[in-house]
């Protein structure tokens, strides 16, 4: 089965040591705690890993992520690395790599590599959102580029390191942009295939192979029509360039224009070697008119932009009033809801959930397992398992996952109908036996009466099309839908669950 991904939040936690501590039990310079979305994963740095011990810095940024390992930046108190525009003084890169299962199988901890410092001579990095990462052999190599353009200019200077390399190297190149009188903004990099795209989300993309030392920097425009005259603030809450399935995105929260009598919509727009190729426009009000969003509670407000799913580009992350949810952009449906609000970092402001604060990251299959399995899926490995064993040889019954979750019963609810009076004894012999193992609830189509009276909460239908599974809140029926509906594999959990004994 495929690794999962995450919700990285960009803005790694500071460990300071405590007093308590064995200095000899080397612990692990970075820790991850695991979460799947719609929750947030996030990076912890331990003393060790940080560049100035004396000084650490409490706001490390992660500025990109690769298949095996990702691009750290430090800097030392009271400066921080999350610190957009100009570099604050000492700044220093680390990678995250080799990343595995800590000591006794608690948790995922990774190492830290420091890369070379820029000699004196060189310019800072001018800007975080400006470096780009291409990871070499699931994070065994890298190349580091920092793009740098003065308006006016024509040309450009792109800034590079490569694994093994004890200085940076400074390329000249030819300046593609067609307004050469306009700051170029840089919004964010992203990797693919083995090239580099940076991008300024109010303007278009400049493209580059980090490899080759030809002086060739190409220019694309954003989308036809979605080019603006200056970089609005805030922009990377409604705008974002992502790579999912393997194809550059271009995806964009277009507002409701009153004048023009247009409703809010999600645009989303796809690089193909022929042009961009709109594989969707939306309007938000097809989704707020869905029962799906109704049970969410949040109100009819267009939403900030989130990330958009590596593997699926029709599944759309969203933040409304520091809630996370997922919605099949297609099929207008609210398939993943957080109920908790979300804590991204640390920091003493607020921060939206937007790309400048959380990447979407394939996590190595190390860090997915390790030799330990994430309690949530490991439950529901149990639950899959569970489901097959009580269920065998029952035509047209399904398991309460109610019980299951909240008191540990296997109980199974038949889905042919039956008279109301064997309804109501069925459901009265459920609440009086609710620790037993299997209790038998007739007529699953009617799985709401059970839940209503049996756990005195009718619960949340699975958006899944004839799954008849209701969960106590909405949350719960994204991860049923995720693990249950949404993995590569239907019986993903006997492998799980053998790996795991």
């Amino acid at each position: 089965m495929a690794a999962p991904w995450v919700f990285l939040g960009r803005v790694a936690r500071f460990a300071a040591a405590d007093p308590g501590d064995d200095a000899e039990a080397d612990p692990a310079d970075f820790s991850l705690a695991v979460a799947l979305p719609p929750r947030v994963a996030v990076l912890t740095a331990a003393l060790s890993a940080q560049p100035d011990p004396a000084r650490p810095d409490r706001y490390p940024y992660i500025l990109a992520a690769g298949p095996g390992c990702l691009l750290s930046r430090f800097s030392a108190a009271p400066f921080y690395g999350a610190r957009f525009g100009l570099d604050p003084p000492d700044t220093h890169l680390v990678l995250v790599h080799r990343f595995g299962a800590a000591a006794g199988g608690s948790g995922t901890t990774a190492s830290a590599v420091r890369v070379p410092d820029r000699p004196a001579s060189m310019p800072a990095i001018r800007n975080i959102k400006g470096v780009g990462l291409v990871d070499l052999d699931d994070g065994k190599g890298y190349v580091i580029a920092e793009l740098q353009i003065d308006s006016g200019s024509d040309r450009a200077r792109l800034f590079r390191v490569h694994t093994g390399q004890d200085r940076w190297m400074e390329t000249e190149l030819r300046n593609p942009l067609p307004a050469r009188d306009r700051e170029w903004v840089p919004g964010g990099v992203v990797s693919l295939g083995g090239k580099l795209y940076w991008y300024d989300l109010s303007w278009g993309i400049l493209i580059r192979d980090p490899f080759v030392h030809a002086p060739d920097l190409l220019f694309c425009s954003l989308p036809p029509g979605r080019v603006l005259d200056l970089a609005r603030p805030h922009i990377h809450n409604s705008r974002s360039i992502t790579v999912s399935r393997g194809a550059l995105r271009y995806v964009e929260i277009i507002p409701e224009d009153g004048d023009n009598g247009e409703a809010a919509r999600i645009f989303m727009s796809t690089m193909e070697p022929t042009g961009w190729e709109v594989p969707y426009e939306e309007r938000f009000e097809e989704i707020w008119n869905d029962n799906s969003h109704k049970k969410t509670w949040l109100p009819k407000e267009v939403p900030e932009l989130v990330v958009v799913c590596p593997s699926n580009p029709d599944l759309v992350y969203f933040a409304l009033e520091q809630h996370i949810f997922s919605v099949n952009i297609r099929g207008h449906e609210v398939l993943e809801f957080a109920e908790q609000t979300h804590e991204l970092v640390n920091l003493p402001w607020p921060t939206p959930a937007s790309c400048r604060y959380v990447l979407a990251w394939d996590l190595p299959s190390t860090a997915a397992e390790g030799d330990h399995p994430d309690e949530e899926r490991y439950q529901y490995a149990k639950f899959g398992s569970s489901r097959v064993e009580t269920l065998k040889g029952k035509k047209d019954y399904e398991l309460c996952h109610m019980c299951f979750f909240k008191n540990g019963c296997s109980v199974h609810v038949k889905k042919t109908k039956v008279g109301l009076p064997l309804l109501f004894l069925s459901s009265l012999i459920g609440f009086l036996n609710c620790a037993c193992a299997k209790c038998l609830i007739f007529n699953s189509a009617r799985m709401g009466d059970h839940c209503d009276n049996v756990h005195r909460n009718k619960g949340f239908l699975c958006h899944k099309t004839g799954c008849v599974v209701r969960a106590a809140t909405l949350g719960d029926v994204g991860l049923h839908h995720h693990y249950l509906h949404g993995q590569s594999s239907r019986d993903w959990w006997r492998s799980y669950l053998e790996e795991h004994k």
